[in-house]
């Protein structure tokens, strides 16, 4: 495909700042990729370019792309440098200043990344500590805060300076910050300002009054309208605290006979004077006044906790040598900040710096690149994909800037509009729905007059459908729950579109295509109910896999090692106390050993301990001046821990939390831990209830994919169904008491009871932002769709609609997608939709295990390896990675055959019986043979007086050749031991289907 005029001009400008807007699918990485060949070949050198990523994968990613282009175009002598070339992240080129300047900071340059859980755990106990002092001090502010703000104990303010703490890390200068902040935040100037905010906050309500009260002027008599309009007047011309308090406690005028809209204003009316008096409660502005500057203490003695909590925590730190990310990005900072030499060399060693995904942004790393920067920074990214505000990005970075360079003030804005991915029906669709939703004030994009997508792709070919976004729209029967009705509408019109061969674009052989099961993703707003998705279609037959980072927290595997090691130590120690007893009881009835409770009683009650292989195995490892590392090796191997995680239902998990604690294992070994603090480190890992997450996801099987939105970006798909539009959106922060802001500072309670007018202040900016993102989020979750957006939800016909942009305020209320879509126009697109749910579904069981995945322990990639016993057996081999929808199926299969195996009155045996001639002699359920040292089970065996039928089942799929090895293996045999001609067939379960092999 040639490049755009815009995407030549993205490849082609230097000399110059340049920030790209890339909207989805308008090519931005082959266009940057593209920019860093055009770069070389005019005679740059690949390590004189800098680009940055945000994560591991994308790095890699970039830079593979980067080796095939250079492959293609023979620079071998640059591909030599690929590897070492500083095509990284921001976290990885910190820590490379880091290390490369480490002197400059009186630190050893091998800096090690310390482990999160452990560190979190540290943090806490030294706050513990500090806390302890207070109490002991007596100190009356520190007494004063615990007893006006706690209730049961103290572990509420601990987590709020924590997480005080925490966001005050995520500043340029923490350090300074809070050295000066008494002294600035304090100020009669500042304190002015804030009450100026407060009172612009009122006014906005009362303009929104305003605004309902014109709307009424539609819906009443002259006369109704007017007695309406006298009765706010006042309100709405009031400027100062005291008339606006004055003026909300009013009651409103009752008119007869009005309609159903005005009745609806009416409540919004009722319902924002609700909310003036609320926000008027305090006497006057030297009230509000005196109840801030009431609270300096209070903030006082925090910022000694926090520095305090800080300096200790550093020093360990440092003592170690180890170091947390944040840690190494301001450590650079500081490198930067306060030697000109390193600056200047930075600056002149760089051609380029070059950010991918530069709407993900925060500020310390603005910061970073804005001291090495030489007019030579080439942003690219996507305004409107700004999703992760919970991981630090600003999207007011790329906003500001993109305005600025719109003007030519200080760089050069390029749009890349023309969307190469989807049809022009779902450009259009989005188009009209962001036009309306989507400004500069909210969502953070002026979409209609910068943003509208281009239609990019004419070699689509005409399927005969229509293409347009289509809304299944619902009515809620009593009872039933939209997370059950959505899926059981999507699995219908999926088996639907199966069954009658409908026709997607294949881009591959730009030929149209029969669709399959891999073309069709769900997306939704969260994971809650992804697995109720994931059964309701696989019990509808359609094959599926979830995407999504699994959490594995405190598990029976983990407890059973750390008994192991509690017990290891007992036993070396001679030490038979309540601890050891209860570190024994819980491995006797793991499953390492599987002991009755009766067994177990017995063996404590007789005290001979030393009879027990457990007692004998723990014996014989040594522990004294050993690694902890080889003690927990010894460990697994002498109790077979691996071998007999085969009787858990969840074997991958397992490995997973055993390998990560190895994994920390090793670490702590560096720091000098020996085996009883590793245990202790485990007895902290419990009791902060620390977790480890994990991917599991298998991208290229043949199934539906179900994920949420955030794992959703960066994906495409032809057919994608959208669901949970009436997920309320979660906005836990405004529901803290104590927050730190970095508009509003440390915002402190007034009271137990009553909040600070700084937190309506926060609560006011927090919604917007949130409310922004929500919008940037729909976008990204539609502009994955290729070919057909259809949204399944329950869409309220009488809500007002809204055919052109939409006002701030009505925004602001948005509290779910529906929300947004009840807001809008969009009858075109409305196709009704009836409904059946069949709870039988639940039935299903789905297990999480997967042969092997990418899995991700906290923020690394580890890649685990799998060894397997290979028995001789007559089944079916397997020579590739299990995908997860097919273990599921597998696992479902499980429970037919265990159904099939017990009950031979279930549907499917009856089903399979009337496939089978008449006349038998015998049947035999689940027939287990050893021959030749070969297992082998045979499903179903039916005998006549002149053959023998044997019948495998499969849940579907039974034209896999694979089957027909198991099958004659099992022919082989019977044929062996009865001289009985056999035949074989495969049955499956779902399609009813018999066919001989």
């Amino acid at each position: 495909m040639n490049n755009t005029p815009m995407q030549q001009k993205a490849i082609d400008l230097d000399n110059s700042n340049i920030i790209v807007s890339a909207g989805a699918g308008s090519g931005k990485t082959a266009v940057l990729t593209q920019r860093v060949i055009r770069k070389i070949k005019d005679g740059v050198d690949i390590t004189k370019l800098l680009v940055l990523t945000f994560t591991n994968e994308a790095a890699s990613e970039m830079k593979n792309r980067i080796r095939k282009k250079l492959k293609q175009n023979n620079m071998l002598e640059q591909l030599n440098y690929i590897d070492s070339a500083y095509i990284t992240t921001f976290d990885s080129f910190s820590l490379s200043i880091l290390k490369k300047y480490s002197y400059i900071l009186n630190i050893p340059s091998n800096v090690k990344i310390i482990d999160e859980s452990r560190i979190k755990i540290y943090k806490y106990k030294i706050l513990d500590d500090i806390f302890m002092n207070y109490y002991k001090n007596k100190n009356n502010i520190f007494l004063d805060l615990i007893n006006n703000y706690t209730l049961k104990d103290d572990n509420n303010i601990k987590d709020i300076i924590m997480d005080i703490s925490n966001k005050l890390d995520l500043l340029i200068d923490k350090e300074d910050y809070l050295n000066n902040y008494l002294n600035d935040y304090y100020k009669k100037d500042n304190i002015s300002k804030f009450i100026d905010l407060y009172i612009e906050l009122l006014k906005n309500k009362i303009e929104d009054i305003n605004l309902l009260l014109n709307e009424s002027s539609n819906y009443l008599t002259v006369d109704n309208y007017n007695c309406l309009f006298d009765s706010l007047i006042d309100l709405i011309n009031s400027n100062t605290y005291d008339d606006i308090k004055r003026y909300s406690n009013i009651k409103l005028p009752i008119f007869r006979n009005t309609s159903d809209e005005y009745k609806k204003l009416r409540e919004d009316i009722s319902s924002n004077l609700k909310e003036l008096i609320e926000l008027t409660k305090y006497n006057d502005i030297t009230e509000i006044r005196d109840n801030i500057i009431n609270k300096k203490d209070y903030a006082g003695l925090i910022i000694d906790i926090i520095r305090e909590l800080d300096n200790r925590v550093f020093s360990y730190k440092k003592s170690i040598n180890s170091y947390e990310f944040n840690d190494i990005s301001h450590m650079a900072i500081k490198i930067l900040k306060n030697n000109k030499d390193v600056r200047l060399e930075l600056k002149e060693y760089f051609n380029e710096i070059m950010i991918d995904e530069y709407q993900d942004t925060s500020d310390i790393q603005e910061y970073f690149i804005s001291m090495i920067e030489n007019n030579n920074v080439y942003m690219v990214g996507d305004i409107k994909q700004s999703i992760y505000r919970f991981r630090n990005a600003n999207p007011y970075i790329f906003q500001d800037k993109y305005n600025k360079y719109a003007k030519n003030d200080g760089g050069v804005k390029i749009d890349l509009l023309k969307n190469f991915r989807s049809r022009r029906e779902v450009i259009d669709d989005i188009n009209y729905i962001f036009n309306l939703i989507m400004t500069d004030s909210i969502g953070n994009a002026n979409y209609q007059k910068d943003h509208n997508m281009v239609f990019g792709q004419e070699g689509y070919l005409d399927n005969g459908y229509n293409n347009n976004l289509e809304i299944y729209n619902y009515e809620i029967k009593e009872g039933d729950n939209p997370y059950e009705i959505e899926p059981f509408i999507v699995a219908n019109d999926i088996l639907d579109k199966i069954k009658n061969k409908y026709q997607v674009f294949d881009k591959d052989t730009m030929k149209l295509r029969d669709i399959k099961y891999s073309d069709i993703c769900i997306i939704t707003d969260r994971n809650k109910y992804l697995d109720k998705y994931m059964k309701i279609l696989e019990y509808n037959g359609i094959p599926s896999v979830i995407y999504k980072d699994n959490t594995l927290s405190e598990e029976d595997d983990i407890l059973v090692i750390k008994n192991l090691i509690n017990l290891l130590i007992k036993i070396h120690n001679h030490e038979y106390d309540t601890s050891f007893k209860y570190s024994l009881t819980s491995i006797l009835r793991s499953y390492l050993y599987s002991y009755s409770d009766n067994e177990i009683y017995n063996i404590l009650n007789d005290n001979k301990y030393y009879e027990l292989d457990v007692y004998k195995k723990c014996n014989s490892i040594e522990v004294n001046s050993r690694p902890i590392i080889d003690i927990l090796y010894d460990l697994l191997e002498v109790f077979n821990v691996y071998e007999k995680l085969s009787i858990l239902t969840n074997i991958k998990a397992s490995v997973i939390r055993i390998d990560n604690l190895l994994d920390i294992a090793y670490n702590l070994e560096d720091d000098g831990y020996d085996l009883e603090d590793f245990l202790n480190y485990l007895d902290d890992i419990i009791e902060y209830k620390e977790d480890i997450k994990y991917n599991a996801m298998d991208k290229n099987s043949n199934g539906v994919k179900i994920m949420n939105i955030h794992k959703s970006k960066g994906l495409e798909f032809n057919i994608c169904y959208f669901l949970g539009f009436n997920n309320k959106f979660t906005i836990k922060e405004i529901k803290d008491s104590f927050i730190f802001d970095k508009k509003y500072g440390l915002i402190i309670p007034f009271s137990k009871e009553e909040d600070s007018i700084l937190k309506y202040l926060y609560k006011y900016d927090y919604i917007k932002e949130e409310i922004s993102e929500k919008i940037r989020l729909l976008y990204v979750l539609f502009t994955r769709c290729r070919e057909k957006m259809i949204v399944v939800t329950s869409i309220d016909y009488d809500k007002i609609k809204y055919k052109n942009i939409i006002p701030d305020n009505i925004k602001l209320k948005y509290r779910c997608f529906l929300d947004i879509f009840n807001s809008i126009d969009l009858d075109k697109y409305i196709v009704k939709k009836d409904y059946i749910i069949d709870k039988n579904y639940d039935k299903v069981k789905l297990k999480d295990i997967n042969i092997k995945s990418d899995i991700i322990i906290n923020g690394k990639s580890i890649n685990l390896e799998y060894s397997i016993v290979d028995k001789k057996r007559y089944s079916k081999v397997v020579n590739k990675l299990i995908t997860r929808e097919e273990l599921n199926k597998m696992e479902y299969g499980t429970l037919i055959h265990e159904l099939m195996e017990y009950d031979t009155s279930n549907e499917y045996f009856i089903k399979l019986l009337k496939h089978i001639e008449e006349g038998y002699i015998n049947i035999y359920h689940e027939y287990e043979f050893i021959y030749e040292d070969v297992i082998g089970i045979i499903d179903l065996m039916v005998e006549y007086n002149d053959k023998i039928l044997i019948i495998d089942y499969k849940l579907k799929n039974i034209s896999d050749k694979e089957y027909t090895r198991q099958l004659n293996g099992y022919k082989k045999y019977i044929e062996s031991i009865t001289n009985k001609k056999v035949e074989i067939y495969l049955y499956s379960l779902l399609d009813d289907i018999l066919e001989v092999v």
